[in-house]
């Protein structure tokens, strides 16, 4: 059966939380290298209450921006899985909830970063940008996607809505630990996914 595959980008691919950091060190906010939010609002790291907007507002105003980003370790995972699968035997669509930057649209540089990190395939890299995580599920259904995976726990709890048809999945990480009080699919790694959802 030809499978199709929904993909998160930050938080999954790209190590948003760390650039977020160097980000806020911009406005004098000095996190450690290995800070990691405790949810979706930064509460742990104690922000002014305009901290976020102002952080947004440098992400916005930074030319192409989500080029910049660092890979996380599961980009190896999916470079792998990429050019055995991809276009052959399962379609992948790489769905990201993105802002529009300074620069290159928010598919063209998601595009780019992902020609990189994942070794230059001559495989077709389908970038679907959504203005929210809540507008994903509209997508995974639109092109009928059979799985996803994605770390942010309301767009999980949304694309479970797509059941029996679709399989969705959190991405355990320390920002979603609310993820556990949904009864929601959670794996630890890219490869656990793959392992759980094979072509």
């Amino acid at each position: 059966m030809y499978k199709k595959y929904g993909i998160d980008i930050d938080g999954v691919l790209a190590n948003f939380d760390q650039a977020m950091i160097k980000v806020m060190r911009k406005l004098g906010i000095n996190l450690p290298d290995d800070f990691h939010p405790s949810d979706w609002n930064w509460g742990n790291a104690n922000l002014p209450s305009d901290g976020m907007a102002r952080a947004w507002a440098i992400i916005d105003a930074t030319e192409n921006f989500w080029e910049s980003l660092t890979p996380t370790e599961d980009i190896l995972t999916m470079a792998t899985f990429f050019h055995e699968h991809a276009d052959n035997d399962c379609d992948i669509y790489f769905i990201t909830a993105r802002e529009d930057s300074a620069g290159r649209s928010v598919r063209k540089q998601s595009e780019n970063w992902l020609r990189e990190y994942l070794g230059h395939p001559k495989q077709t890299i389908n970038v679907l940008p959504s203005k929210s995580g809540m507008d994903k599920v509209d997508i995974l259904h639109a092109m009928h996607v059979d799985c996803s995976i994605d770390d942010h726990t309301p767009t999980i709890v949304n694309a479970k809505t797509l059941k029996p048809n679709h399989r969705a999945y959190l991405l355990n990480k320390p920002w979603n630990q609310d993820g556990k009080f949904y009864s929601l699919k959670i794996v630890n790694s890219l490869k656990e996914f793959f392992e759980k959802e094979p072509v």
